[in-house]
């Protein structure tokens, strides 16, 4: 079951409005370091390298594309994209990208990057594919090493305190996650029942406990992905073994 990202957006927004929330669109919120009763929910931090590379990810819907799953992944040695329907009959393209920091120059269209290199499975599934052009997103300056809620400065819920490697698909379920293990903390210190360090501690504390084995589990399985020694045998024993991805997926969660 998949909900375009827009879509979700836009209803978190309207609910978000429906509470009594003060949405501001267009601009951006300049936030200084531990102010009290603030949580950072901005989204990844920016790094431009990490371990030698730069890291970026795109994210296109496309149509006339036949999958042949729910969801499918395809990967190369610099990258890996997944392909989902989502609502509206469009297919998802989403994907994971590296380059090298003294690589040329040349920078080709999200389309190319998308559709794969030349004569691979992700290139013939994406040979008819039209691609809406108003959906096409891109991140850079990805940061996967995971990080401790409790190292950081201040409150911080999702992507803030760290980003979930996207092989996952857990990092929506991160942020829901974060967020609720906010609430009654910050309901206890808005009610002046705890001083804020201490329910700052608390909520960092909980978001450690949570997300620790998959942050560690994720981060071995990101480097399989981008090894090439380890890619094949990892491939063929998933393709032959169900059993596979379920251990990986639960041991993700």
């Amino acid at each position: 079951m998949c909900l375009s990202r827009h879509t979700l957006d836009h209803l978190l927004a309207m609910e978000f409005r429906r509470l009594g929330g003060d949405l501001r669109e267009g601009s951006r919120v300049e936030l200084s370091c531990g102010i009290e009763g603030t949580v950072r929910a901005t989204g990844r931090r920016a790094q431009p390298e990490e371990g030698g590379y730069r890291w970026f990810g795109l994210k296109a819907h496309a149509r006339g594309v036949t999958l042949v799953a729910d969801l499918e992944m395809h990967s190369s040695p610099h990258s890996y994209v997944g392909l989902c329907r989502v609502n509206g009959g469009a297919v998802n393209v989403c994907g994971l990208f590296r380059r090298g920091e003294n690589t040329g120059t040349a920078q080709p269209h999200p389309h190319d990057w998308l559709r794969g290199e030349s004569g691979s499975p992700l290139h013939q599934r994406l040979a008819a594919a039209k691609f809406d052009e108003n959906s096409i997103c891109s991140v850079a300056g990805l940061a996967l090493r995971p990080r401790r809620a409790l190292d950081q400065d201040e409150c911080c819920v999702g992507d803030t305190i760290t980003m979930i490697p996207p092989i996952t698909g857990n990092g929506m379920s991160m942020a829901f996650e974060s967020a609720e293990l906010t609430i009654e903390p910050l309901a206890a210190w808005s009610h002046g029942k705890t001083a804020w360090p201490a329910a700052r501690d608390e909520i960092a504390r909980a978001c450690d406990a949570a997300f620790a084995r998959r942050l560690r589990w994720a981060r071995w399985l990101q480097t399989c992905m981008f090894t090439p020694a380890l890619q094949r045998p990892l491939r063929q024993l998933a393709g032959f073994s169900p059993v596979c991805w379920r251990w990986f997926f639960n041991h993700t969660r």
